[in-house]
Parts: C-alpha cells; structure tokens; sequence
C-alpha cells in the first residue's frame, strides 16, 4: 500500500512486522520490522507497507502534536541541547533497538487493537512516557522535538528544489509548501525574478535530464524520471531548451 503524506508534526513510527519504505524526492529508507524511526516535520513523504511472505504489515505510528508538547514541556526538566546541523537536515533519524523504546510501542498497541481508542488525556501521558524516554535514550533529538516552528510553512526555495521532480500539480505544489496558490505565486515570483513555476519546474527537469543524459542513461528512462508524460513531448521541449537533439548529447 503506497501513502502520500504531508508530514505537518513529527513523526515516530514503529514496525512490529513487515516493513515500510519512506521516500521523498532525494531520500529513500527503510524500516524493517522491529526498528523505531523518527521523521521530521515539514516533509512530503511517500510511504510503502509491504508485508513480508505471509506475514502482515503492522506499525504504530504517533504524531507529535506541537500544542501537547508545549504543555508537557512545562512539566518535564529538557536539558539545553544546541541543534546538530548535519542531524537537523535529516528526514529520517534512526532511533537504536532498546527495550525501552519497544516496550512504550508495544503497550501503545494494545491500546488501538481494542473496541475503544484511548481517550486524549490518556495519550497526554503516553506522549509524555515517550518525550522522557527519548530525552534520555536520544537527548540530540531535543532541538527538534521542542522547535514549535509553525507545521508545514516549509522555506520555498528548499521545498522545490527537493521536490521538482515530484508529479504534483502547481496547485499542489502550493498545498504542499504551506502556501495558497496565490501566495505561492507571489511568492515564487519574487524568488526567482519573475519566472513563473511551470516554466521553473521545466528548465529544472531538463537539467536533470541533461546530467542523466550525460552519464549515460537512455532518453527513453530519462524522460520518464523527470516526468514526462511521453518521449515526443520531452524531445521537443529538450531541443527548444538547449537547442541540442538528445541524439546530439554524449
């Protein structure tokens, strides 16, 4: 089963069994069964569950609410972490096999296999379990776990250039970087001086197109990986770019 997600709060998934890829448009891991994972805020991701032979896929995934964590900070000590800025560009974090960490999920399942959910205030504290356990199992996660930066009102500029090559809609687009569409019009246009976000996306794909080009790969995957719907029309569109045929690059 393949899931598009907007990632607007983190994120800490748990496999019990299968496995899940997560990818976006410059990353791709994968969570094997039994193995925890923290994913940042602010991404759009694609998740893949796979079951593994006959065996089902099953994961518990907690979302880390900005407005609780606000309110269980106030009642837990945080050390003062300074931020890693190599682990703070990272989409995904590992979070290492322990009996603590497997533990607070497998008691967290039980809770949804059962008729009732758990009621809010319940999952105040399963929340707060969870906070003291990484503050003490992964304490370089602090700078991120407690960054109440507004969800999804992604830098634009860094949005598109992870995820240019992503088949979405301008519209889409838009709604994925936090914005509406006339703002991230506006927006777009004062970045980039004018240039409108079709004709961007375009130039950029072909680009990437010309390197893969380059390194040898054949104009009939190529076109494909930068999305394009048929050959013709990305022959036509490379040539009126670089005024070059595809049969010309080497």
């Amino acid at each position: 089963m393949i899931c598009e997600e907007k990632v607007t709060e983190h994120m800490l998934a748990f496999i019990f069994s299968g496995k899940m890829i997560v990818y976006n448009s410059s990353k791709k891991i994968i969570i094997h069964a039994g193995e925890a994972a923290f994913i940042r805020k602010n991404h759009l991701v694609h998740k893949i569950k796979q079951p593994i032979g006959s065996t089902p896929f099953n994961g518990v995934f907690l979302h880390l609410d900005s407005r609780l964590m606000k309110d269980i900070a106030s009642l837990i000590t945080i050390p003062n972490i300074k931020l890693n800025d190599t682990l703070g560009k990272q989409l995904y974090i590992p979070i290492e096999k322990n009996n603590f960490i497997s533990g607070y999920f497998r008691s967290l399942d039980k809770y949804f296999t059962e008729s009732n959910s758990p009621s809010h205030k319940l999952m105040k504290v399963k929340l707060q379990e969870m906070l003291i356990i990484l503050i003490e199992q992964k304490p370089q996660l602090i700078p991120m776990l407690f960054d109440y930066t507004p969800a999804w009102r992604t830098d634009l500029q860094e949005f598109m250039r992870n995820n240019y090559l992503s088949e979405l809609s301008i519209e889409e687009f838009a709604h994925y970087s936090g914005r509406s569409l006339s703002s991230f019009k506006r927006k777009f246009a004062k970045m980039t001086g004018g240039e409108t976000p079709a004709r961007w996306i375009m130039h950029k794909r072909l680009d990437a197109a010309m390197t893969m080009l380059k390194e040898g790969l054949a104009a009939s995957d190529v076109y494909i990986r930068v999305g394009f719907k048929n050959l013709s029309h990305f022959s036509n569109a490379f040539k009126k770019h670089f005024g070059v045929a595809l049969t010309q690059v080497s």
